[in-house]
């Protein structure tokens, strides 16, 4: 073989060697800078800390939203939370909320925006088996909600007072009627101060600073009947054309009722006294 073929060849392997390694380098440089990239883009998702928003909460109060949701996120790649699963985990951890929307931002900060619609509420409920630092909330679905009192951010300005003798009695059905008796008697003259539900699971209503009872009875459908048809406001305009001062009303008779005139440190005296009866 011609000595310039020898050396071409030789040429020839080195540039290819030399190609070869350099491909290797790169591929080795380009993969170490990846592996960096991954890592630090991985540390920024999991390490760095993101701001929370929320909007539109008047019940629960922010910083209490915001621990339920970093508990639900801790040690989790922020690139790989899904606001879907945040929204289902926060509504079961907190049965307050009615609706949540959650939108993640990663540029240019990480950002978590969070916007609330609480449940109505329309009662506190009162009872012996309540944990003293919790409070119950009764919402429009009927739904019996406890919170502790330190998760409060702000009250509803005017909740109905519901006290229970026996809460295990009490059943969905029957506050869906109680909503609808409270919007009822809203319409008679007087103060409602509170709904007491007896241990025979009665409901009694006591208005004008405790002074006036209105004995309903048992909570069913017959009540609100009775609270329509016994024209209640007539009644008591009628006692009080008569001079007759009215401490109780029993409106559970179908086809009258009766008013009990004592005095007033005998309201809570259930039926003893004088009763006067009145047809309508």
């Amino acid at each position: 073989m011609p000595a310039f073929e020898i050396d071409i060849k030789k040429n020839r392997n080195f540039y290819r060697k030399r190609r070869n390694n350099i491909r290797k380098i790169s591929l080795i440089v380009i993969l170490s800078l990846f592996i960096a990239f991954a890592w630090s883009l991985n540390n920024y998702f999991i390490s760095k800390p993101f701001k929370v928003v929320i909007f539109n909460n008047k019940i629960l109060p922010n910083e209490y939203l915001k621990s339920f949701l970093l508990s639900d996120l801790e040690y989790k790649n922020f690139f790989c939370v899904s606001p879907r699963k945040i929204s289902n985990n926060l509504k079961k951890s907190l049965p307050l909320i009615d609706e949540l929307v959650v939108r993640k931002y990663l540029i240019p900060k990480k950002k978590i925006y969070l916007l609330v619609k609480e449940k109505p509420i329309w009662a506190s409920l009162f009872y012996k088996t309540i944990n003293p630092g919790e409070v119950s909330f009764v919402t429009d679905g009927a739904e019996i909600v406890n919170l502790n009192k330190t998760n409060i951010a702000n009250y509803p300005e005017y909740l109905l007072p519901i006290h229970v003798d026996n809460i295990d009695l009490l059943k969905s059905s029957q506050i869906i009627l109680l909503k609808k008796i409270y919007e009822l008697v809203k319409t008679i003259n007087f103060k409602i101060d509170g709904f007491y539900i007896t241990s025979a699971n009665e409901l009694d209503i006591k208005a004008n600073e405790n002074t006036f009872v209105l004995h309903v009875g048992p909570i069913n459908e017959s009540a609100i009947s009775s609270i329509k048809n016994k024209k209640i406001n007539e009644l008591l305009q009628f006692a009080k054309k008569q001079n007759i001062e009215v401490n109780y009303l029993d409106i559970t008779l179908e086809t009258s009722a009766i008013l009990k005139t004592n005095q007033k440190n005998d309201i809570n005296n259930d039926k003893k006294g004088l009763f006067n009866r009145l047809k309508r």
